[in-house]
């Protein structure tokens, strides 16, 4: 079956009211539980998996938003953060977006180096935070962990 954008913006729409439906009903249950969600880069997030983030910060449907910016080296991430800020329609929502960004995947390890440079280009885009993938990096990176959080 051929999709086509009808159709894409039909079922992204449906995946975002469940997401509002969702959010309502945890906040209902619990109203300090955060909700966040974290999708793939924008547009392709809504080309490939539906998941229109965009909106979902729009229409007030999770609390914070991290975009997957999973990129190997500074000049594409520092491209794709940009564009992923680009996408935030109230300014009021920047303080909501954070940055996914990578430091482990199976044999990669980013530098402290590399780290640094992200968080330092995320504060020069007013992203305020990220999200670290994955844990096990955290041991690969911990001079720049230690040394740069320490004192907090």
């Amino acid at each position: 079956m051929k999709k086509t954008q009808a159709w894409q913006d039909w079922r992204a729409n449906k995946l975002t009211e469940f997401l509002g439906d969702l959010y309502k009903a945890v906040k209902a249950a619990k109203p300090t539980v955060i909700v966040s969600m974290a999708p793939s880069v924008h547009p392709w997030a809504k080309d490939n998996y539906l998941q229109d983030w965009p909106t979902w910060l729009d229409k007030k449907y999770c609390d914070y938003v991290i975009p997957q910016i999973y990129r190997y080296d500074f000049a594409t991430y520092s491209q794709t953060l940009k564009s992923q800020v680009s996408y935030v329609k109230n300014s009021a929502d920047r303080s909501k977006l954070f940055a996914g960004v990578l430091i482990q995947s199976g044999t990669y390890n980013a530098t402290n180096q590399f780290v640094e440079q992200m968080v330092n280009e995320n504060r020069n885009n007013y992203v305020n935070g990220e999200i670290f993938f994955f844990f096990e990096g955290l041991k690969y990176n911990s001079e720049y962990f230690t040394t740069k959080y320490a004192s907090k």
